[in-house]
């Protein structure tokens, strides 16, 4: 029935012969898939666990019988965390099945029948994992010579001859066991008849140091492995995607039930989510400790609590949303202000958390100290599993004061957000420290600590609006800003120094200056650093006159839309490959004033070309155009428009650079740039494409 892969890389060089013909006819996007439909007239042969029994672990072996299988979808390709993989199951067993197409979502949604043509196909494993897929994929180890081979993946050009979408039967079914069989399940049995499968798993709860983390690294798009337990102890590991959804989402603290995808790598048991619904974990934890399912209590109750004479916290669970900013380090690591509908209070975790400006989170409070730090009061020693993060949502609305009603009410108001409308800044040059905040009615200390990313920002000019948190120090009333945000309005405060446009560095450059003069320069940052379509050390940033490349001195985090307040003094001008760019600028001379959206400029091919110094290192918009070469965009096909065509170029280490490039007629989002004599376009990730 089965023989020895004899098939090579001859199939991916046949795969790129048909895809320029081919895959016009294949379209990735489609409309939402009916909820209805029909299966096809094809009749099954085989059950998947039969299947998967005819597989000699750690061979790749084509399959030459007419075997016909089907199964329902319970993989999700759609938040990320599968990717070009596609898990069927039946009554018997699961299965993946590697497979070249992306966006797999739109034509196999979860619930989906498939029914699969098995013949010609091949059968493979990855450290035990059982596939089905395509052909061999060979490499050869450049420093050894070894010849490696792994089982290929099914070629967008060949999908139709092999898979058949059948009708939508709603959602699959979960096997249901508790970890303890699982455990019991041995390896030999759980490869064929458990790996693949939508499994629910009740009574478990992330270990302690994989609670209350991120699920993986979004920030490097690194995967990572958290460990699950249950009551008993028995253990159970959970692999996530840095690409996907939910990656930079905290694992709940509490207990509950999870259910997934099985896995396996060599003997170590996995699952993988769809989503984070498929973790639900609101009960206390094994040992009681955890969010659990206390009774809900207000902050101001809390509050109420010490006023009255206890150093223990009520029994309850509080509930607000983080009005502190830990990415601008204003606070310390453990530290952050909450804000319900009642009050605020300050949070001083046992570790470092990783809660964000406006997370909305829920804290087990029950026994824990209730003290006052310098005379602000705080919930101390809490511990990370006693809190868990509920949702994202808007900050509280300031509440619009002035500073002599809020020294009047300064304890009532503690810890929670206040809007001071029409005041001067005054008492140093920077924000670092204590500074005057005065208006009519009188002034208060607003205090900002060194380590704040932004506390060598130049204290702003004239009448500014100020939003803060309420906070204390040894019995003086203080008000604390979260990030330059916070401060609305007034000059710039840059002293003798002039903010001039981005056009007129590049004229200076034009007119022979090799370097910029005594002067700051406004920006907002168009690239996307995340995705890896530029280096590391480079912004393409762009006000409203010009753009340019700033190359920092190190890897810097400006996300796309930033604004920029960046003191270039004396920084070289200077053109790499004939791109301009302000060259080794110190990291530490960008000043983040705020965020917001870049919008390009709708052009012509033509009209870039035709005015390319105009347009260099700005962000620009191409309508109705289409993408010619390929397959991927690491291979750098052309934009092509009515008007002409230029290259569309993508870095080999940018996170899509092996993604299939779009077909049909796309809107194409970038930045202009050149290389020596080229004229080039480079995306920033594939939302710029439309």
């Amino acid at each position: 029935m089965l023989t020895t892969a004899s098939k090579t890389l001859v199939y991916a060089f046949l795969s790129l012969l048909f895809l320029g013909t081919a895959v016009s006819c294949v379209d990735d996007e489609f409309d939402t898939p009916p909820l209805e439909g029909q299966d096809p007239n094809l009749t099954v042969t085989t059950t998947i666990a039969e299947l998967k029994q005819m597989h000699v672990l750690g061979t790749i072996s084509e399959i030459t019988e007419d075997i016909i299988i089907a199964g329902v979808v319970v993989s999700d390709d759609d938040p990320g965390n599968f990717f070009r993989q596609l898990y069927i199951q039946d009554e018997t067993a699961g299965i993946e099945i590697r497979m070249e197409e992306t966006n797999l979502f739109n034509r196999y949604p979860v619930g989906r029948r498939v029914f699969v043509k098995c013949k010609g196909m091949n059968l493979g494993d990855f450290n035990n994992l059982i596939q089905l897929g395509y052909g061999v994929d060979v490499e050869i180890d450049d420093n050894t010579g070894e010849r490696e081979e792994e089982l290929g993946r099914l070629p967008v050009v060949l999908t139709d001859d092999f898979v058949f979408p059948g009708a939508t039967t709603g959602q699959p079914d979960a096997l249901e066991i508790t970890l303890d069989e699982l455990d019991q399940v041995g390896t030999s049995e759980f490869l064929i008849s458990y790996a693949g499968r939508l499994l629910r798993i009740p009574d478990m709860e992330f270990v302690p140091g994989s609670a209350g983390v991120t699920f993986a690294d979004a920030e490097n798009n690194q995967a990572r492995n958290q460990t699950l337990k249950d009551c008993e102890g028995n253990q159970l590991t959970i692999r996530t995607s840095g690409f996907s959804d939910f990656a930079g989402e905290l694992t709940p603290t509490g207990r509950g039930t999870i259910q997934g995808v099985a896995g396996i790598f060599g003997t170590t048991k996995q699952i993988t989510i769809r989503y984070v619904s498929d973790v639900d974990f609101t009960e206390e934890r094994c040992d009681g400790s955890g969010t659990g399912s206390g009774d809900p209590i207000t902050i101001a109750e809390v509050r109420a609590a010490f006023a009255s004479g206890s150093g223990t916290a009520p029994d309850g669970v509080i509930q607000g949303v983080v009005i502190s900013d830990r990415s601008t380090d204003h606070t310390d690591v453990r530290n952050l202000f909450i804000q319900d509908g009642t009050a605020g209070i300050v949070l001083r975790f046992t570790d470092p958390h990783s809660y964000d400006f406006s997370d909305e989170i829920k804290v087990n409070v029950a026994g824990l100290e209730l003290s006052e730090f310098r005379g602000l009061l705080q919930i101390n020693g809490v511990p990370l599993l006693n809190s868990s993060k509920e949702s994202e949502t808007i900050q509280p609305i300031p509440r619009v004061t002035t500073v002599s009603d809020l020294q009047a009410n300064g304890e009532e108001w503690e810890s929670t957000l206040v809007r001071l409308n029409m005041v001067t800044l005054s008492g140093s040059s920077d924000l670092n420290g204590t500074i005057s905040v005065t208006d009519a009615s009188g002034s208060v200390d607003m205090f900002t600590r060194g380590a704040a990313s932004f506390s060598s920002a130049p204290v702003p000019s004239g009448e500014v609006d100020l939003i803060g948190v309420v906070t204390e120090f040894e019995g003086t009333r203080q008000i604390a800003i979260r990030n330059l945000d916070d401060i609305i309005g007034g000059g710039t405060g840059t002293g003798d120094k002039d903010t001039v446009t981005v056009l007129s560095l590049r004229e200076a450059f034009m007119s022979g200056a090799t370097s910029a003069g005594d002067v700051f320069v406004r920006v907002q940052v168009s690239s996307d650093f995340e995705s890896g379509s530029i280096n590391g050390q480079n912004a393409v940033v762009q006000d409203e006159t010009a753009g340019i490349v700033m190359r920092f001195d190190e890897n810097h985090s400006f996300a796309a839309g930033t604004e920029l307040l960046v003191d270039v003094s004396g920084q070289e001008l200077s053109e790499f490959r004939n791109l301009m760019q302000i060259n080794n600028v110190p990291l530490d001379r960008a000043m983040v004033l705020g965020s917001g959206t870049v919008t390009p400029i709708d052009v012509t091919v033509e009209t870039i070309v035709d005015n390319f110094e105009d347009y260099e290192s700005r962000l620009v918009r191409i309508v109705g155009a289409m993408l010619d070469g390929g397959p991927t965009y690491g291979d750098n096909p052309d934009v092509r428009d009515a008007t002409g065509s230029i290259l569309l170029f993508t870095r080999g280490g940018a996170s899509f650079s092996g993604e299939a490039v779009a077909s049909g007629e796309v809107d194409v989002t970038a930045m202009v740039v050149q290389f020596e004599d080229t004229k080039e376009l480079v995306l920033r990730n594939l939302d710029d494409i439309n």
